[in-house]
């Protein structure tokens, strides 16, 4: 009997990711485990990278766990989708733990491991917990790109510490080696206003500061659209609403991505219809 393999279970789970289909990427991959096929690191980032790009960050996290648990070997792209899932939220130690996991089982973070955290750490005003981990990274030889850069900087310079600011600039440039001293760097403590709260009941909505703002500003340009409406005689000014191309366009990206997974269902397809006419004349 002609059965799927590694290779055309991966192909089936990468395409249903890369087209943001990620409940159809869970489902191929554990029909996968179910067949008794070993899954390997693609199987598994394909599918943690696509519940983390989606905010689903329980779900990479179960993935993460079902990686190390099976003895698959894992690598920096599985930990640092888990880690910027949970940067993005917002959620400190939920993307520290993971940093700290990942150090602890003999991963080389990168610069995209540490600045995750250090973004996060800035975003919620947590300065202190911010300069700690950008010594971390400066004592693993790691340069901090342009993004953490201007974080860190526009963070120093709306609190007024322009010493802050000089020092951690030495860091990222690792002009100044100050964290191989004895005693060892201490972590800060985080007050127990900054906690975060568990994501598990808003794991299905993406974190979205735009959002507030947008109600705020509606409310805001109310007076002004009356104010028109009274000023043209009782007409309203209508602006143009891009809702239905924005609707359109999303029907046909949608069909588009289907368009390719049926394409790449059908290749499979074929190959083992080949395989199995070749095996049959054999």
């Amino acid at each position: 009997d002609l059965k799927p393999n590694e290779v055309s279970y991966n192909s089936v789970i990468n395409a249903c990711a890369q087209t943001g289909y990620v409940e159809r990427a869970e489902m191929w991959l554990g029909r996968m485990l179910e067949a008794g096929v070993q899954a390997n690191e693609v199987s598994y980032n394909s599918v943690i990278n696509a519940c983390a790009q989606k905010g689903r960050v329980s779900r990479a996290e179960m993935w993460l766990e079902k990686m190390l648990a099976a003895g698959v070997k894992t690598d920096a792209f599985s930990y640092n989708s888990v880690i910027n899932a949970c940067a993005q939220r917002r959620d400190i130690e939920r993307a520290e733990t993971w940093l700290e996991k990942m150090l602890s089982e003999g991963i080389q973070a990168d610069e995209v491991s540490y600045s995750s955290v250090i973004k996060a750490c800035v975003q919620k005003g947590e300065l202190d917990l911010a300069g700690y981990w950008l010594e971390r990274m400066a004592a693993a030889g790691l340069q901090a790109n342009e993004v953490t850069y201007n974080t860190v900087a526009g963070a120093c310079l709306a609190a007024g510490d322009k010493d802050r600011l000089e020092r951690w600039r030495k860091l990222m440039r690792l002009e100044e080696n100050t964290v191989l001293k004895d005693p060892p760097l201490l972590k800060p403590s985080r007050p127990s206003s900054c906690t975060t709260k568990s994501l598990d009941d808003v794991d299905q909505d993406i974190l979205s500061d735009a959002l507030p703002k947008r109600v705020e500003e509606t409310r805001r340009r109310r007076p002004a659209t009356e104010s028109r409406k009274k000023e043209d005689g009782g007409a309203a000014v209508r602006k143009h609403r891009p809702t239905q191309v924005s609707v359109d366009r999303s029907n046909t990206w949608m069909w588009a991505r289907l368009l390719i997974m049926l394409v790449v269902l059908q290749l499979i397809l074929a190959v083992w219809s080949d395989y199995a006419v070749q095996s049959a004349k054999s």
